[in-house]
């Protein structure tokens, strides 16, 4: 596959069902315990070079997007 570099070629990658512990809610103690929450994540990526190439560096790395929603889940 050849990518035109005049035209952006965008990529949608959807994480479901991640699950990680945070903090959640308006209550007190809600703020104050950490409960299980499931998070679905999409993501708009411009990666013309992994359509071209069809290397898994050229492209995002799922493991580091659940981190990402794992850290931001805590304090």
């Amino acid at each position: 596959m050849s990518v035109d570099p005049e035209r952006t070629e965008r990529l949608t990658i959807e994480l479901c069902g991640i699950r990680a512990m945070g903090y959640c809610g308006v209550l007190p103690e809600e703020q104050e315990r950490r409960q299980p929450l499931e998070v679905d994540l999409r993501v708009d990526v411009e990666a013309p070079s992994a359509l071209e190439s069809d290397d898994i560096t050229d492209t995002v790395d799922y493991a580091a997007l659940v981190e990402m929603v794992e850290r931001g889940t805590g304090r």
